[in-house]
C-alpha cells in the first residue's frame, strides 16, 4: 500500500533567512537593552544579599564607593550571556514552533491514512 502525501500536507521550509535574521537581531537587541536597564537593580540586590542592610543604604554605599560605574559592574559578561543565550532562544522560537506544527500536521495526516 502506497500513501501519497498531498502537496499542502508536505513539510515546507519554515526557516526563511530574512525573517530569521530580523528575529535574531531584534531578540538580541531587546535582551541587551533589558540587561542594561535591569543591571543596576540586580547589582544592588546582590550587594544587599551579601552585606545586609536596607535598599537605600545599599544604593548609597554603591554610589559613594564606586559612583555610577558601580551599578553597571558585570555589564559586559551580562551582555555576552544575553547575546549568546536569548538571541538564539527568542530568535528561533517562532520558526521552531512553526516547524513542529508542520511535523505534527504531517504525521497526523499520515497516521489518519494508515490507521
Amino acid at each position: 500500500m502506497s500513501t501519497v502525501v498531498p502537496a499542502d500536507k508536505a513539510l515546507a521550509p519554515v526557516f526563511r533567512t530574512s525573517d530569521l535574521v530580523a528575529k535574531l537581531i531584534s531578540a538580541g537587541t531587546a535582551a541587551c537593552v533589558a540587561e542594561a536597564i535591569t543591571l543596576p537593580l540586580d547589582c544592588t540586590k546582590i550587594k544587599l544579599q551579601v552585606e545586609g542592610g536596607t535598599m537605600g543604604s545599599t544604593i548609597r554605599t554603591i554610589a559613594a564607593t564606586d559612583g555610577m560605574k558601580g551599578f553597571f559592574r558585570g555589564l559586559t559578561p551580562g551582555l555576552h550571556r544575553q547575546l549568546g543565550f536569548c538571541t538564539i532562544r527568542l530568535g528561533l522560537y517562532d520558526s521552531t514552533k512553526d516547524f513542529y506544527k508542520q511535523v505534527r500536521s504531517y504525521y497526523t495526516y499520515f497516521l489518519s491514512r494508515i490507521c
